[in-house]
C-alpha cells in the first residue's frame, strides 16, 4: 500500500516537474527576447544556484544516511550540476541570458530535490521501523517456540527413559548374597 502511494506521488511530482519546467522555460524564453541581462545579475544567478545545490545535497545526503532509495535525486542533482556548468560556459561567452536561464533551472530542480529528499527520508524511516517491528515479534515467536519445543521435547524424552528404567530388572548375583 505504501509503494503504491510512494510511486503515484513519484509520478504526480514528475508531471508537475515536467509541467514546471516547460512554463519557466517559456517564461525565460519571453524574459530573455524582453532585455539583455547584466553580468552582475548571470553571477549572482549563478552563485544562488550554487547555493541551491549544496543544500539540495546535504537534505539527500540526509536522506541516504536514513537508508532511503535516493537514486533518482542523485540523478536530479547531477541535472542541476550541469545546469549550473552551463551556466558557467554561458557566462564566460558572454551569454547572460543564457546563463541566467540555466542558473535557474538549476536552481529551481535543486528545490525540488530539496523537496522530495525529506519526504523519501520519512519514508525509509517509517519502512526501517516497520521491519524492526516485524523482527521484533518475528524474534520473540521464534524464541517461544524454541522454549516450548525444547521443554515438551525434554519431557517426551525423561518419560521414555523412566519407563525404560523401570522396565529393567536387577540382577542378583551369587558373590553378593
Amino acid at each position: 500500500m505504501m509503494v503504491m502511494a510512494m510511486v503515484s506521488f513519484l509520478k504526480l511530482w514528475k508531471t508537475c516537474f515536467v509541467t514546471f519546467l516547460i512554463l519557466s522555460c517559456v517564461v525565460f524564453v519571453v524574459s530573455a527576447a524582453e532585455g539583455e541581462m547584466t553580468p552582475q545579475e548571470a553571477t549572482a544567478a549563478i552563485a544562488q544556484a550554487e547555493e541551491a545545490l549544496t543544500v539540495a545535497y546535504h537534505s539527500v545526503l540526509e536522506a541516504e544516511k536514513a537508508g532511503a532509495n535516493v537514486s533518482s535525486l542523485l540523478i536530479k542533482l547531477n541535472n542541476a550540476a550541469n545546469l549550473i556548468l552551463d551556466a558557467s560556459i554561458f557566462h564566460k561567452k558572454r551569454d547572460f541570458a543564457g546563463a541566467v536561464q540555466n542558473a535557474t533551472l538549476s536552481s529551481q530542480l535543486s528545490e525540488q530535490v530539496k523537496v522530495e529528499a525529506p519526504y523519501l527520508r520519512e519514508l525509509a524511516l517509517l519502512n526501517n521501523a516497520w521491519r524492526f517491528g516485524w523482527t521484533l515479534w518475528g524474534s520473540i515467536i521464534g524464541a517461544v517456540v524454541v522454549v516450548t519445543c525444547s521443554f515438551l521435547g525434554w519431557r517426551v524424552f525423561r518419560k521414555r527413559y523412566l519407563r525404560k528404567m523401570l522396565k529393567m530388572k536387577p540382577e542378583v548375583s551369587v558373590n553378593e548374597l
